[in-house]
């Protein structure tokens, strides 16, 4: 049994660990973001290894408008993580494009609508987040993402409309699209200080993926929190 044990161990250590969603409690305001390489780059864009909130994840590029450098000191800094699902008006000023009313596109869709396209598009045509599915294919999808979410105000011209783009457009006409993504995409976006107060948008904005705890998860979170009023009960 210990030579298959070894063996078992020896695979182990060799395949490559897949990138994880960052857990639920890392949503929020004043979060550290440090991207640490661009392993699936498309045009520039693409796939980024990072850790968020000190999770070790993979986000993908939304704005054509910014480019980080992983490793460097531009490439480390604090983030609003925004849930798509529990979108409201009063979340624009913490995502960028957010307040934007001229888009390039000429559509007429919300930055919720225009976020919620562009994570479907990520995980409808691409391998994220444990790697791309082909160079030209991600090209297309990166591009489109980039038509999705370019706001004309922000200078530069965006990307010609592709299959991809009309895709998500037509995606954003039916049912599923309200809540997609719900309770599974954010969107790091800005750059705020240790008190969460918004200091610019100077920095790559990402979509992240997220994950909510299971129903059982919840009840041992419930019981935990029950034990230590207990305790604490006893104590005092």
């Amino acid at each position: 049994m210990k030579p298959l044990f070894s063996i078992t161990l020896t695979l182990a250590a060799i395949i490559p660990v897949a990138a994880a969603p960052i857990p639920w409690t890392s949503l929020g305001v004043a979060k550290q973001v440090n991207v640490t390489s661009h392993p699936y780059n498309a045009l520039g864009g693409g796939g980024f290894a990072a850790t968020v909130d000190g999770y070790a994840t993979t986000v993908w590029c939304v704005d054509l408008q910014n480019f980080i450098s992983p490793g460097s000191g531009s490439a480390n800094y604090r983030a609003n993580i925004t849930p798509i699902d529990t979108w409201t008006l009063g979340m624009n000023p913490l995502v960028r494009k957010g307040t934007e009313t001229v888009w390039s596109d000429g559509n007429t869709f919300t930055p919720e609508q225009r976020y919620k396209a562009a994570a479907r598009l990520v995980q409808q045509y691409s391998g994220f987040p444990n790697g791309p599915t082909g160079t030209g294919n991600d090209n297309n999808l990166q591009n489109a993402i980039w038509r999705m979410t370019h706001a004309v105000s922000n200078g530069g011209s965006a990307p010609a409309a592709n299959a991809h783009y009309n895709a998500a457009v037509t995606f954003l006409g039916t049912p599923a699209a309200i809540t997609f993504g719900h309770n599974r995409w954010a969107i790091v976006s800005g750059v705020v200080n240790s008190k969460g107060v918004v200091l610019g948008d100077s920095r790559q904005t990402f979509l992240v993926e997220y994950a909510t705890p299971e129903p059982a998860s919840y009840a041992l979170i419930g019981s935990a929190l029950v034990a230590m009023g207990m305790l604490a009960r006893r104590r005092s």
